[in-house]
């Protein structure tokens, strides 16, 4: 082992905790197989070590998108807008955002103040940057709700219950 200059006793006890650290090939495979059984057991019910919920997603990227997309995060501390631009293989996307901090009294308001605050910032957000879409050049917009949801179609998911710090009557189920 590398390192600082230690007398052999204390150069004997790091090797020591080392060893008790140190997992060894075969037992991070059975480890990661193990992992994967978790995570399948999850998907097929209800109940399991792992709660896991069906992803709709349907696709990758192939990297060669083009195009002008609206992204919306809604996080734990701030409202994220974003106007992300893609061009394309080899050439380098442009992501233009602004953030909203989230007051403590949204967190725990109603689900129409909630909204209201979202709606309010995709409309400054493309207000201020003079975004504009037509009936034959709409604009897309993704959605990030980092919250446990079931999410029964593409376009359609269940709040399952609110976390960090989350706490709006009446948005759940």
């Amino acid at each position: 082992m590398d390192g600082p200059d230690l007398p052999g006793n204390f150069r004997d006890a790091l090797k020591s905790i080392e060893g008790q650290f140190t997992v060894d090939t075969a037992k991070l495979k059975q480890i990661s197989q193990r992992f994967e059984e978790e995570l399948r057991e999850g998907l097929e019910k209800d109940g399991q070590n792992i709660a896991m919920n069906i992803t709709w997603v349907i696709g990758f990227p192939s990297g060669h998108e083009e195009g002008h997309y609206l992204t919306v995060d809604l996080g734990g501390t701030n409202l994220r807008t974003c106007m992300v631009t893609l061009r394309g293989r080899d050439r380098e996307m442009e992501v233009n955002q602004e953030f909203t901090q989230l007051p403590d009294d949204i967190k725990t308001g109603t689900a129409e103040e909630l909204w209201r605050l979202v709606a309010d910032a995709i409309g400054d957000f493309i207000t201020k940057r003079n975004i504009r879409a037509s009936p034959d050049k709409s604009i897309p917009l993704g959605f990030t709700f980092s919250y446990p949801a079931m999410q029964e179609r593409i376009d359609h998911g269940v709040l399952t219950t609110w976390t960090k710090g989350f706490e709006i009557k009446g948005v759940e189920g």
